[in-house]
């Protein structure tokens, strides 16, 4: 994939309401998630073990608007997607990571969760619904963006059963 056409993909992301992006193409797999109103390309599962992969993160904007590029070696071998699970928003609301500002978020990517365990909040109409874990596994990817709308059958999670 050519630096121009990664580049471009960076331009569209900052245009959608999409917090979580994933491509595949020709070999080479991106992942793009936007926190906070920054884009942050994390390192990928590559389909094959790769030698060399570039990191990129625009962090916030410079006065000349560059980009900054961190190199880094990544090696890793292919994960199924068919094996991971989903928890979806069983409402529409607001998202919320953590149960107050001050409080640390519910869980973090790696974490193990058990089946009832609290996961995140969701608001709606005033109501705080606490969301709970329908298995036990580990959180692989936080699929939404703390305090952002959330739509019924949203996938909020991918989680790897145990």
């Amino acid at each position: 994939m050519e630096t121009k056409e990664i580049f471009n993909l960076i331009e569209s992301l900052k245009t959608t309401e999409y917090a979580h992006i994933e491509i595949t193409h020709e070999g080479t797999h991106l992942v793009f998630d936007k926190i906070g109103g920054k884009i942050i390309n994390e390192p990928a599962i590559p389909s094959t073990p790769i030698q060399n992969n570039v990191n990129m993160t625009e962090t916030t904007p410079a006065p000349s608007g560059n980009i900054y590029y961190e190199e880094k070696t990544v090696t890793a071998t292919p994960v199924e997607e068919e094996s991971f699970l989903s928890i979806d928003s069983p409402i529409v609301g607001t998202y919320y990571n953590a149960p107050s500002p001050e409080a640390g978020a519910y869980v973090k990517v790696g974490d193990r969760v058990k089946k009832g365990d609290v996961v995140c909040i969701i608001e709606a109409m005033k109501l705080m619904n606490e969301i709970e874990s329908e298995v036990d596994g580990e959180i692989v990817a936080i699929m939404a963006q703390n305090e952002t709308p959330v739509e019924y059958g949203q996938k909020l999670f991918k989680i790897k059963p145990l």
